[in-house]
């Protein structure tokens, strides 16, 4: 479950920058500073493990969040800055199992495009596509959801992962 738990983390990572927007905006509206104010994570985590099936649920909550994103334009990118920590509550089989995870980096580097309400962010070799769900002068709301497989020489598995990301000005 721990291998699980760093697989978890690590894939949280890639996906932590993002930015959106909503469909009667501009994508001038996105541009500056936003300070992360929240970002939480919750899933579940399908493994199989000699042809049995383990359902594993996860839920983690943002603490001591020191984040930004800095969006500009003509280029678009999106710098990400700062750090956060989770604390991750996990269910298999019935059993409960908090871990915290202290001064995980937001670090990223991208470019951003914007079709209405969707924010697309590449770095390069990966695109990330993210929903804005509230866009206001002051604030902005980001999710995303994810699946992915989970690649293990002892058993395979699958990963959905859900993701808001609160900023504000």
């Amino acid at each position: 479950m721990k291998k699980l738990s760093v697989l978890f983390i690590a894939f949280t990572m890639v996906l932590s920058s993002c930015s959106s927007d909503d469909t009667a905006s501009t994508s001038a509206e996105l541009t500056g500073a936003w300070n992360g104010q929240a970002i939480s994570y919750n899933g579940t985590i399908i493994t199989e493990v000699l042809g049995e099936s383990i359902e594993s649920t996860y839920v983690a909550q943002g603490y001591d969040i020191d984040f930004t994103m800095t969006f500009t334009e003509m280029p678009n990118n999106v710098v990400g800055e700062g750090n956060y920590s989770l604390e991750l509550v996990s269910t298999t089989l019935g059993q409960s199992q908090t871990q915290n995870f202290e001064d995980l980096s937001f670090e990223n580097n991208s470019t951003w495009t914007r079709d209405g309400n969707q924010l697309l962010l590449t770095d390069g070799t990966e695109t990330v596509a993210y929903q804005i769900t509230e866009l206001t002068e002051n604030k902005l709301v980001l999710t995303a959801d994810s699946l992915e497989a989970i690649p293990n020489a002892s058993a395979s598995g699958i990963t959905e992962i859900k993701i808001e990301i609160i900023l504000t000005r």
